[in-house]
This record gives structure tokens, C-alpha cells and sequence, in this order.
């Protein structure tokens, strides 16, 4: 924009805007939601053979989460490092779920599944 008036431009306005910060931050051109968010949560692989392992990965948002708890089965159950890993050996088909609380108190939760399904296999006799 450029405005002339008495021999004088103004080539640039700045303009900031006043955001709630309990929810939201001014990033340079909007204000941004502060919402808990959870970047990766993924079982590799994600069919196993009945007493092998699957590797829980996951990785918060450390800007904006406070802490993460786990839940499923042993080996991801209660409070989990904001970003790690966990080998698991479920003996059925398990949904892991990571909830992560966010740094703002009003901020939602940020929820991910990742299931690890078992497959069971039976060999017959002819």
C-alpha cells in the first residue's frame, strides 16, 4: 500500500493483532491456535506373529505439550517421554493410545491410535 500526502509515502503499515494467548499466539500474520499437538504415533509393523514384537514410535510438539501418558498394554502404560520409543509384544490385536496434555491449560488434549495386530496361525495335520 502506498499512500502520498504532502510529498511524504508511507510504503508499509504494520498492523499486530491481540490474540488470546490462553488459546492462541500471534505468528507475524494470524493468530495461531496453542492446541496440544502430536506430530508422529506409529507401531512398526503393524502385524506381528503371535510372541514377537512391535516399536511404538512417537514425537509431541515440545512447544506446545507439557506431558504424554500411554495406554494399551505392558510396556505403554502411564506417563511416556514427550518424544521415544517402546517395543511391545501384545498376544492379541491391541489399539495403544497416546494423549498428550498441552501447555496452555485450555488447550484440548491431542489423542493418536496406533494398533499392533496379532496374527494367529494354526497349522493342520492332513
Amino acid at each position: 500500500l502506498t499512500l502520498s500526502s504532502g510529498g511524504i509515502d508511507i510504503t508499509s503499515i504494520t498492523t499486530n493483532a491481540i490474540c488470546n494467548n490462553d488459546i492462541s499466539t500471534w505468528n507475524g500474520s494470524i493468530c495461531e491456535r496453542n492446541d496440544a499437538k502430536i506430530l508422529l504415533f506409529e507401531a512398526n509393523p503393524t502385524s506381528i506373529f503371535k510372541g514377537k514384537s512391535s516399536l511404538l514410535s512417537w514425537k509431541a510438539d515440545t512447544n506446545l505439550v507439557s506431558s504424554c501418558t500411554g495406554t494399551g498394554g505392558i510396556g505403554f502404560n502411564g506417563p511416556q517421554i514427550l518424544e521415544g520409543s517402546a517395543s511391545v509384544s501384545p498376544t492379541e490385536t491391541t489399539k495403544y493410545t497416546l494423549t498428550c496434555k498441552g501447555i496452555k491449560t485450555t488447550s484440548p488434549d491431542a489423542i493418536a491410535n496406533a494398533t499392533t495386530r496379532v496374527v494367529n496361525i494354526t497349522v493342520k495335520e492332513n
